[in-house]
C-alpha cells in the first residue's frame, strides 16, 4: 500500500510542477508582449513646420548618399549627438543642415526622421557630394589671357565644384576683362559630366569679350580731385581704353595725372586736346603714365602744369610704362619742375 501511494504522489507531482513553470513562462511572454505593444512606433513621421514643436531625444543617426568618407566623420559635422534632446521641428536640425552647407562639400543636404519610437527619433542625414573638376576649358580667349585667368579665378583640377566657386569665378573674370577695356564682356561657365571618372565634371569657361570700350568726342572740364584716394584728375584708366576726339581741360589732381592717369593696360588717344590741367603735388600735369602703355595719334597736349616732373607727359620708372608716338602730336607750353613738356626716365624713349 505504501508503494502504491508513493507512486501516486510521484505521478501527480511532476505534472503540477510543469503546469506552474508553463504558467510562469506564459506570464513573462505576455508581459514582454505587453511592453512592445505599448510602444508608439511611427515610421517616416510627417514633421510639419506649421505644427507645434515637440521635444524628442535622438535615438540614432545614419548617413545616406555618401560612401567616400567615414560615417563618424560625417555625423560629427552635424553637431548632433545620440541622447541629445531636441525640438522637432526646431532650430537644432536647421543649424545642423547649415553646418553641412558651410563645409562646401555637398550639393544636397537634408535631415529627415526615419522613425519615431515613443519620444525617441531616429534621424537620416541625406547627403550628395559636390562633383570634382576633372578639367577646365577656356573658350574665346588668347593663350596669355587663359594663363591670366587660370591664376586669377581660383578654379583648378580636383577641386570641389560649388555654386560659390562658379559665382566668384564669373565676377573675377568680368573684372579682368573690364580692366582690359572689354566693359561688355559676357562670361558663361557650363559643366558636363566626365564619363571617365565618378562624380567628376568638365568645366567650359566661355567668354565673349565684345568690343573694347571707346570714348569719343567728350569734354572733361574743370574736375578737381580733392583726396588722393578718389578720382584722379580728369580721367583715370585701368585697362585698355581708346579715346578719340575728346577734350580734357582745366582738371586738377592732388597727386599724379591732372588730365589723365594711366594705371595699367593700353590707352590710345586719337586727336583731341589735353590742355590746362594741373598735378598739384605730383607728376604729369597732362598725362601720367604708370605701369601702362600710352599710344598717341596726333592731338594736342598744351598748357598743363605739374609741381614735379612732366608738365605735359610724365612716364613712371616702371618696366611696363611705355609711350608710343604716331603722327605728329603737339606737345608745348607745359610747365614743371623737371621736364616741362615730357619727362622720361633714363631707360625710356619715345
Amino acid at each position: 500500500m505504501k508503494r502504491h501511494l508513493s507512486y501516486i504522489y510521484t505521478a501527480t507531482k511532476r505534472p503540477l510542477l510543469g503546469r506552474v513553470v508553463g504558467r510562469l513562462l506564459l506570464f513573462f511572454l505576455l508581459l514582454s508582449f505587453g511592453e512592445v505593444k505599448a510602444q508608439n512606433i511611427i515610421l517616416r513621421p510627417d514633421i510639419s513646420y506649421a505644427g507645434t514643436p515637440r521635444q524628442v531625444e535622438i535615438g540614432g543617426m545614419s548617413v545616406k548618399g555618401v560612401t567616400d568618407y567615414e560615417e563618424t566623420v560625417l555625423l560629427n559635422i552635424s553637431g548632433l549627438t545620440i541622447g541629445q534632446k531636441i525640438e522637432m521641428p526646431g532650430q537644432e536640425i536647421t543649424e545642423a543642415v547649415k553646418r553641412y552647407w558651410k563645409h562646401g562639400l555637398f550639393s544636397r543636404v537634408s535631415i529627415t526622421a526615419d522613425s519615431l519610437v515613443d519620444s525617441k527619433v531616429y534621424l537620416s542625414i541625406n547627403l550628395a557630394l559636390c562633383p570634382r573638376i576633372s578639367s577646365i576649358n577656356y573658350v574665346g580667349v588668347k593663350k596669355s589671357e587663359r594663363e591670366d585667368l587660370e591664376a586669377k579665378l581660383g578654379m583648378a583640377k580636383s577641386m570641389s565644384l560649388t555654386k560659390n566657386l562658379v559665382d566668384r569665378a564669373k565676377i573675377l573674370a568680368k573684372k579682368y576683362f573690364d580692366d582690359k577695356g572689354y566693359k561688355n564682356a559676357e562670361i558663361e561657365i557650363t559643366q558636363h559630366d566626365d564619363v571617365t571618372g565618378k562624380n567628376q565634371v568638365v568645366l567650359d569657361v566661355i567668354i565673349d569679350k565684345k568690343d573694347k570700350m571707346k570714348v569719343r568726342n567728350i569734354v572733361l572740364d574743370g574736375n578737381e580731385m580733392v583726396k588722393s584716394g578718389t578720382i584722379k584728375g580728369g580721367m583715370f584708366t585701368k585697362g585698355d581704353v581708346t579715346v578719340t576726339g575728346c577734350e580734357i581741360r582745366d582738371n586738377t589732381a592732388a597727386g599724379n595725372g591732372g588730365g589723365i592717369r594711366l594705371w595699367h593696360g593700353t590707352t590710345t588717344i586719337n586727336s583731341g586736346a589735353i590742355t590746362g590741367n594741373t598735378a598739384k603735388d605730383g607728376h604729369g600735369g597732362g598725362i601720367y603714365v604708370g605701369g601702362a602703355t600710352l599710344s598717341l595719334y596726333g592731338g594736342e597736349i598744351t598748357g598743363n602744369k605739374a609741381s614735379k616732373e612732366g608738365g605735359g607727359v610724365a612716364v613712371q620708372d616702371h618696366d611696363d610704362a611705355k609711350v608710343n608716338v604716331h603722327g605728329a602730336p603737339v606737345v608745348k607750353d607745359n610747365t614743371a619742375k623737371t621736364g616741362n613738356n615730357v619727362y622720361l626716365p633714363e631707360d625710356k624713349d619715345l
